[in-house]
């Protein structure tokens, strides 16, 4: 049976440990747990599929989203809420199968299936002291 604790525990890793203000946002994010794989959605509502970017280094995945230019619009700005910050979220993905792991965009929503690591059962062996 494989241990879901370590991938719930460890599965988001945070890029804003360090005390100043990390130049990315976190884009919001479901993850579902599917039996064999795990479900995760995330948001980015307003980007292209060609401004998502998905990086697999070691144990972690990080999903990167930056709109490409902003276009000057005409007038001035009264107030401005939707800044223009790129979205980044890193995933430890050391209990997932890294070649399995399938991604799809619609609508706003990042889908990904990250199939899960057969467990390896623990094996009784007796250890000899010498």
């Amino acid at each position: 049976m494989l241990d879901l604790t370590p991938f719930a525990e460890r599965y988001f890793y945070n890029n804003a440990q360090e005390p100043t203000r990390s130049a990315f946002q976190e884009f919001r994010t479901d993850i579902r747990d599917m039996g064999d794989h795990f479900l995760v959605e995330g948001e980015f509502p307003g980007y292209s599929k060609e401004e998502i970017h998905i990086e697999l280094d070691g144990d972690y995945m990080t999903i990167t989203a930056q709109h490409a230019g902003e276009t000057q619009t005409a007038g001035r700005y009264l107030r401005r809420e939707r800044a223009n910050r790129p979205l980044q979220r890193s995933f430890d993905v050391s209990s997932i199968y890294a070649d399995g792991i399938h991604a799809s965009y619609e609508n706003g929503v990042l889908t990904l299936v990250l199939p899960k690591k057969e467990a390896v059962p623990n094996k009784s062996r007796h250890l000899e002291i010498h």
